[in-house]
């Protein structure tokens, strides 16, 4: 199971569905957008990787496509990773 990111932003009036199209396509084989909506607090993209950690990079790659696509102010951007934990008898 790969890691999951959450991007989300404030105000219910900003049609979420062009910069989901475009994280879509940035994100090519490394995941995809698995979901999103939008209410009175606003509005969020779910995304699910095919990588288990979000590198440094791929954040910093990730908040910079972002920015260049006039993300309103206010966005965040949440990571969870999950971790497998294995034990043997």
């Amino acid at each position: 199971m790969g890691a999951d990111v959450y991007i989300s932003g404030p105000g219910f009036w900003y049609d979420r569905s062009a910069l989901e199209d475009d994280i879509e396509e940035w994100l090519g084989d490394r995941g995809e957008v698995t979901g999103g909506g939008s209410g009175k607090d606003g509005w969020d993209i779910d995304i699910c990787l095919a990588a288990e950690r979000v590198t440094d990079d791929f954040l910093n790659e990730l908040l910079a496509f972002l920015r260049g696509l006039d993300a309103p102010p206010g966005v965040k951007v949440t990571v969870v990773e999950h971790t497998r934990r294995v034990y043997h008898l």
